[in-house]
C-alpha cells in the first residue's frame, strides 16, 4: 500500500485541492494512504488561516487523507525556501513516506526542474556574481535570483522564463530543492533512502489569482469572496460551485478569521514602536522597518480602509506586501533572529499530529519505530523529549502556542 505526502495550506479546502487527492488516489491506487502536511493557525503569507486548524483538519480527512501533520509555525510563515525546508525535514522525519506529490503547470515546464534546482544548488562562482549584481539593483531575492539564472543560460532564457512565470512551478522548485537537501543530509546520517517529488499536471487558477476563471477557483480568490461578502446568503450563491459541501457548510457555520482586525492591532502597535526595536526579530532590517513605521504614522486614524492603505504605503518593488506581513507577525509572535537561525539550523524539533483515520494510526504506530522525531500531542510532551533537543522543541512548542 503505498504512502504519498502532499504539503499545503487548505486556506480553504476548495475543488482543486479536491481534484488533487483524486489525482493521486487514481495514479498510486484507491488504498493509497495521503499524509498531509499543513500550517497551523498562521500561513506562508504571514496571515492568520481564514478557518482553525481544527476545522481544516477536519475538512482533510473528509476528502481523504489519512493523516494530518502541522508544519512548525517557524516555518509555515516563512518565506518559500523556509517552508518548504521544514515540511520537507518534517515529512522526512516521520520515517513513513519518501514520496512528496505537488502540482506542475505543464507536463512541458515540468521537465525543467531538476536542471534549474541542480543549477542553483551548484552555486558556482559566475551565477554568485550574477546574483550579486541583481541584488544590488535592488530587486528581491526571488527575482534576483531569476534574473540570474536568465542571463546564466540564455539559451533557456524562454523557457525558463515562462516557468518563473507561474507560481505554482517556483513552489514545486523551492521543494525540488529542500528535498535534494534534505537527501544530502539523509545520506549524510546513514540513511539510504530517498526522498522523491512526484509531480501532477495542475489544472486551476493560480494560487495568487483574485478573481475566479475557472471552476478550480484559487484559495485567494475564494478569501476575496469572503472577505467582500458579509451574509451567509450571498457567500452561498458565490462559493456554492467553488468549494465541496463540506468546505461551504464549514465556510458558513464557523467564525471566520479577519486579517483587517489583525492589520489594524499591528497598526496601532506599530505607532508606539521605533526601528531598533523592530530590528532584532525575524525579516526585519532597517529599510523595511522605517517603511513600516512610516505607513503606520502616515495613516494616523484607523478607518475602516486603514489595512489596505497601510499596506499600499509600505510595500515596494523591494518589499513585497507577504514579506512585510510576515515581518509584522514574526515582531508580534516574539520571534527573534537569533531563535529564527537556531530553529533553521535545528529543522523541526517534533511531530505535532492534528488529526487521523484508522489509515492514518497504522502510520502513527509505524512511527513509533521508524520517526527521527519526538511526537507532540499536548505541551506535557515536551517533558520527554531528550536533553539535547528540548530547548529547540520548547521553542518552536512556545510559538505554536
Amino acid at each position: 500500500m503505498k504512502t504519498v505526502a502532499i504539503i499545503t495550506e487548505y486556506n480553504p479546502f476548495h475543488l482543486g485541492h479536491l481534484w488533487q487527492l483524486k489525482q493521486v488516489k487514481e495514479r498510486f491506487g484507491e488504498d493509497c494512504r495521503v499524509i498531509i502536511l499543513m500550517s497551523g493557525h498562521f500561513v506562508q503569507r504571514g496571515e492568520p488561516a481564514i478557518m482553525s486548524r481544527e476545522a481544516r483538519t477536519t475538512l482533510a480527512l473528509e476528502a481523504g487523507a489519512s493523516l494530518v501533520l502541522e508544519i512548525p509555525l517557524a516555518f509555515a510563515t516563512a518565506s518559500a525556501r523556509d517552508f518548504a525546508d521544514g515540511a520537507v525535514r518534517l515529512l522526512s522525519a516521520t520515517g513513513v513516506c519518501q514520496d512528496l506529490v505537488c502540482g506542475a503547470e505543464s507536463a512541458e515546464l515540468a521537465a525543467e526542474l531538476r536542471p534549474l534546482a541542480e543549477v542553483l544548488l551548484s552555486e558556482d562562482e559566475e551565477y554568485r556574481g550574477l546574483l550579486t549584481e541583481e541584488l544590488a539593483a535592488g530587486r528581491s531575492f526571488a527575482a534576483a535570483r531569476e534574473q540570474a539564472i536568465l542571463k546564466l543560460n540564455p539559451a533557456k532564457a524562454e523557457l525558463w522564463g515562462r516557468f518563473f512565470r507561474k507560481p505554482n512551478n517556483i513552489l514545486a522548485l523551492e521543494y525540488q530543492l529542500a528535498i535534494m537537501r534534505e537527501n544530502t543530509r539523509r545520506a549524510a546520517a546513514g540513511r539510504k533512502s530517498k526522498l522523491r517529488l512526484q509531480l501532477l499536471e495542475r489544472v486551476g487558477d493560480d494560487r495568487a489569482q483574485e478573481v475566479s476563471t475557472s471552476e478550480f477557483a484559487s484559495a485567494t480568490a475564494i478569501r476575496r469572496i469572503l472577505s467582500e461578502t458579509s451574509s451567509s446568503a450571498a457567500r452561498l450563491l458565490a462559493l456554492e460551485t467553488l468549494v465541496p459541501s463540506y468546505t461551504l457548510s464549514a465556510l458558513l457555520s464557523q467564525p471566520l478569521v479577519v486579517f483587517k482586525t489583525s492589520t489594524q492591532t499591528a497598526i496601532a502597535s506599530l505607532l508606539a514602536r521605533t526601528p531598533a526595536e523592530l530590528l532584532p526579530f525575524r525579516y526585519f532590517e532597517e529599510g523595511l522597518a522605517a517603511r513600516l513605521l512610516q505607513a503606520a504614522e502616515t495613516l494616523g486614524n484607523l478607518g475602516s480602509a486603514a489595512e489596505a492603505d497601510f499596506w499600499a504605503l509600505a510595500r515596494t518593488r523591494y518589499y513585497a506586501q507577504t514579506r512585510l506581513q510576515r515581518a509584522v507577525l514574526s515582531w508580534q509572535l516574539g520571534l527573534r533572529q537569533e531563535l529564527w537561525e537556531q530553529i533553521q539550523a535545528d529543522g523541526p524539533a517534533f511531530i505535532r499530529v492534528c488529526g487521523c483515520d484508522k489509515h492514518g494510526r497504522y502510520l502513527l504506530r509505524l512511527m513509533r519505530k521508524l520517526a527521527t522525531l519526538p511526537r507532540i500531542d499536548k505541551n506535557s510532551d515536551l517533558l520527554e523529549v531528550p536533553g539535547t533537543a528540548l530547548a529547540s522543541a520548547r521553542a518552536q512548542q512556545t510559538l505554536a502556542l
